[in-house]
C-alpha cells in the first residue's frame, strides 16, 4: 500500500521540518536544467522525501559537500518510490520519478554521486542492499498513519484517502486518532464520495487548535458559532462555483450526511459540545428555470421521471393516463416482488439468529448505560471482532439476552463491531426493512395512507402494544389523521 495517493493528496497539508527550505530550492533549481519534463512534479518528490525523512528521523543538510549521510537518504527515498511503496502511481511513473529524482541529486554539488541503477530490467546488487538497509531501518508507525490519511471504504469497496496532518500539528496526536477512527467509522459503510463539508470541518479543527482555542469547542456557544462559521465557509465557496445548481447540492450535503455525522458520530466522540439552540442550517434557494426529473432519451425525446412510471412530456393527457395505468399495474408488481424479497430475508435472518444464539455467548452490557466509550475487556473485545470465528453466534445471542437497544440507551459499538452488518444479520429494522413493510401494507390495504403510517406507533411510552389490536379474529392498525381522529384499518396477514 503506497503512502502518499497522488492527486488524492491535499499537498498544502503538509509542513516542511526535515527537508530545509534551501535544500527545496536547490533542487527545483536543479530540475529545471538537468530534466525540466519532470518540473511538474518535483513538489510531489519533495512532499515525498520530507516524509521519508520524517518517517525514519532523518534530516537532509546542504551543509556538507559530498555528504555519504545526505547520498543515503536520498538513495534509500529513491528505493522506496521505485518499488512503489510511496505513491499510488503506475510502475514505470514510479521509475520514472526515482530515476529523475536521483539524477537532480547527482547533480547537486552538496550530494555525492550515486551508483544506484533504477531499471525494471537489470538486477542491481546495490540496489538490493540499499533496499535490505532500509528494510532494517526503524520507523515511526503511528507517523505512517497520519501520512497515509485515513482511509475509508465505501460498500462498492473503493477506497479513499484524507491527510489529517495539519490538524496533528495544531490539535495534537489524541485528538487526531479520535478525529480518525470516527471519521473512518462514519464513513467505512458509504458508498458517496467524500464532499466539501468534511474537508470544511477538518480545516476549521486545525484553525481552532493552531489558535489555541480546542479546548472552547466543549461549549455549546463555543460549538454553535463553530458550525456556523463552517456553514458560511462551505456556502460561500459552493455560490463562487461556475455550476449554480452546486449551492443546491452543497445545502443537501449538509442537511443529510453531516448533519447525522454531527450529530450521531462527532458528538457522542467528544471531539464538539452539542451546539446552542438550533442546528444551523442553510437557507433555501431556488434555481429557477432548472427542468428536475427530466431525462433525454437516446432519440431525443425528453421523458418527465419523477414517477415511477415514466411518461413523454410530447404526449397528449390522455395518451399520459393511458401510459400510467398501463404501467401501474407493472409497477406495482415489482415493487411488490421486492418488498417480499425483503421481508422475507429478514424473517429468514431473524429465524437464523434465534438459531445461532443458542450455541453463542452474549455480551454483558457496560456497567455505565449512557457511556460512548467502548470498554476494552479483551472477552468481550474479541466476542464481537470479525476475527471471532463464531462471532455470529455471539452477536445472535446478545441480542436474544438484552433485545433492541439504540444509540440512546448505549454506544452500540460495545456490543457490536459493526452496526450495519449487525443489523442486517439479526434482522434488525432498519429504514430499507420497514419501506418494505410500508409498501407491502398499502399495497394491500390502499386506505393506509402516508400520515396514517407516519403517525402510526406499535408501542406506547410505557412499552404497551397500542398500534396493532386483535378482536374477534380480526387485526386492526391504530393510526391518527393530521385532525387528531383515530383511523382504526383492517388489514390481513403479512408474510
Amino acid at each position: 500500500m503506497s503512502i502518499i495517493n497522488g492527486k488524492r493528496h491535499d499537498l498544502r497539508n503538509y509542513e516542511y521540518k526535515n527537508v530545509p527550505a534551501d535544500v527545496r530550492a536547490d533542487f527545483i533549481n536543479t530540475v529545471a536544467t538537468v530534466v525540466p519534463w519532470f518540473s511538474d512534479n518535483m513538489s510531489l518528490a519533495l512532499i515525498g522525501l520530507e516524509c521519508f525523512c520524517q518517517l525514519y528521523d532523518r534530516t537532509l543538510k546542504k551543509s556538507a559537500k559530498h555528504s555519504a549521510s545526505n547520498r543515503q537518504i536520498v538513495e534509500q527515498y529513491c528505493v522506496l518510490v521505485f518499488q512503489g511503496k510511496m505513491f499510488d502511481r503506475s510502475e514505470y511513473g514510479n521509475v520514472l520519478m526515482a530515476r529523475y529524482f536521483l539524477q537532480c541529486a547527482n547533480a547537486l554539488n552538496y550530494v555525492d554521486t550515486s551508483p544506484l541503477r533504477l531499471s525494471l530490467k537489470y538486477p542491481d546488487e546495490y540496489r538490493e542492499a540499499v533496499a535490505q538497509d532500509l528494510h532494517d531501518l526503524p520507523f515511526d508507525l503511528e507517523l505512517l498513519e497520519y501520512w497515509k490519511g485515513w482511509p475509508s471504504v465505501s460498500k462498492s469497496g473503493s477506497r479513499r484517502y484524507f491527510p489529517l496532518q495539519e490538524v496533528l500539528s495544531t490539535c495534537g496526536k489524541d485528538f487526531t486518532k479520535k478525529l480518525y477512527a470516527t471519521l473512518d467509522e462514519f464513513f467505512r459503510t458509504r458508498q458517496r464520495g467524500l464532499h466539501g463539508t468534511w474537508q470544511a470541518l477538518i480545516d476549521g479543527y486545525a484553525e481552532w487548535g493552531a489558535e489555541g482555542k480546542l479546548e472552547d469547542l466543549k461549549s455549546p456557544q463555543h460549538a454553535a458559532a463553530f458550525l456556523r462559521t463552517l456553514l458560511v465557509r462551505f456556502l460561500s465557496e459552493s455560490k463562487n462555483a461556475e455550476n449554480p445548481k452546486q449551492y443546491a447540492s452543497a445545502a443537501i450535503e449538509w442537511r443529510c450526511q453531516f448533519r447525522t455525522f454531527i450529530q450521531d458520530y462527532l458528538i457522542p466522540a467528544g471531539l464538539l459540545a452539542r451546539p446552542e439552540g438550533e442546528f444551523p442550517m442553510p437557507r433555501g434557494e431556488r434555481i429557477r428555470g432548472a427542468d428536475t426529473n427530466v431525462r433525454v432519451s437516446t432519440s431525443g425525446e425528453k421523458i418527465k421521471a419523477k414517477l415511477i412510471t415514466e411518461v413523454p412530456l410530447e404526449v397528449t393527457d390522455r395518451n399520459a393516463v393511458e401510459i400510467l395505468f398501463d404501467g401501474i399495474e407493472k409497477d406495482v408488481g415489482w415493487i411488490r416482488s421486492w418488498a417480499e424479497f425483503v421481508t422475507g430475508t429478514v424473517w429468514d435472518n431473524v429465524v437464523r439468529r434465534k438459531r445461532l444464539a443458542e450455541t453463542g455467548v452474549a455480551i454483558p452490557l457496560p456497567r455505565h448505560m449512557s457511556s460512548h466509550t467502548v470498554e476494552r475487556s479483551m472477552p468481550n473485545t474479541w466476542r464481537r471482532s470479525s476475527s471471532n470465528p463464531h462471532v455470529a453466534n455471539d452477536m445472535a445471542a446478545t441480542f436474544e439476552e438484552h433485545g433492541y437497544l439504540t444509540g440512546d440507551d448505549l454506544g452500540l459499538q460495545q456490543l457490536y463491531e459493526n452496526r450495519v452488518s449487525a443489523a442486517r444479520e439479526l434482522g434488525m429494522p432498519s429504514t430499507r426493512v420497514i419501506l418494505a413493510y410500508c409498501a407491502l401494507l398499502t399495497i394491500e390495504h390502499p386506505a393506509l395512507t402516508r400520515s396514517a403510517l407516519l403517525s402510526l406507533k406499535l408501542y406506547d411510552k410505557n412499552g404497551y402494544m397500542t398500534g396493532y389490536q386483535e378482536r374477534d379474529g380480526q387485526a386492526f392498525l391504530i393510526s391518527y389523521k393530521q385532525s387528531g381522529v383515530e383511523q382504526r384499518t383492517k388489514i390481513n396477514a403479512v408474510k
